[in-house]
């Protein structure tokens, strides 16, 4: 097991310290901590556009604590919904009506485009979020839902068979 950490570490070092992926995740693991965030046990890692993990940094027990993340630095439904497009999705009964099976799903990710659009439009836009909103991937295109009825093949028989249909 500690060869297999070393190797791990040394993998921490090969993506540059300024390749513009380790620079967002690297601003994310500052702005956690500053949260009051606790990871040590972990190092989050980026494969590429659109991987990203979480590897274990030591031997990890049963029951240790790997993660622990201050509530304030989460972004909850509850957030969503205080902003105008969440209050209206609520007037609309989005979230809380059995019409809309992921309702509270459509709210967070309204609320995260919404930020996500607000930066964009005004670069100088500072939200508080905008180091999580930044890691995440450009595209979806390997979300099961968007698979191809081959690739969904090869998912029967797992409770994401079920899930992408």
């Amino acid at each position: 097991m500690e060869g297999y950490l070393n190797e791990e570490i040394k993998f921490d070092n090969v993506i540059a310290k300024d390749h513009p992926e380790r620079v967002k995740i690297d601003k994310l693991i500052d702005c956690m901590h500053r949260e009051g965030a606790e990871f040590s046990k972990i190092r989050l890692r980026f494969y590429e556009s659109t991987h990203r993990g979480a590897h274990a940094a030591c031997n990890i027990k049963l029951n240790d604590i790997i993660l622990k993340i201050p509530e304030k630095a989460i972004i909850t439904e509850y957030d969503a919904m205080e902003t105008p497009v969440g209050k209206k999705m609520g007037e609309l009964n989005i979230g809380n009506d059995d019409r809309f099976t992921y309702g509270k799903h459509n709210i967070m990710s309204a609320f995260m485009l919404t930020e996500i659009y607000k930066k964009r439009e005004d670069p100088n836009y500072v939200g508080k979020f905008d180091e999580f909103l930044a890691i995440l991937p450009a595209n979806t295109d390997d979300f099961p839902a968007f698979y191809t009825e081959e690739e969904l093949s090869l998912l029967k028989g797992s409770v994401m068979f079920d899930w992408a249909n």
